[in-house]
């Protein structure tokens, strides 16, 4: 079960939407999320499918080389 905690936010608004907020992601959080709720009036639950892509090396990441590196 997924809790709100200072990486993920879970928000219920008004109009019958549920939002979670990923704050920080790694490639094994991609999968299967299922919620669930339920009440006096009933149940209903539904799911989405979370892709994580691994993050493009920004442009000064690909400029750098083994030349630009500290001295060990």
């Amino acid at each position: 079960m997924l809790r709100s905690n200072v990486f993920t936010t879970i928000n219920f608004k008004p109009n019958e939407l549920a939002q979670l907020i990923m704050k920080e992601v790694y490639l094994e959080d991609g999968g299967i999320y299922k919620l669930r709720l339920k009440n006096k009036y009933g149940e209903v639950t539904t799911s989405c499918t979370v892709s994580v892509r691994q993050r493009e090396p920004s442009t000064d990441q690909r400029k750098m080389s083994n030349e630009d590196l500290p001295p060990k």
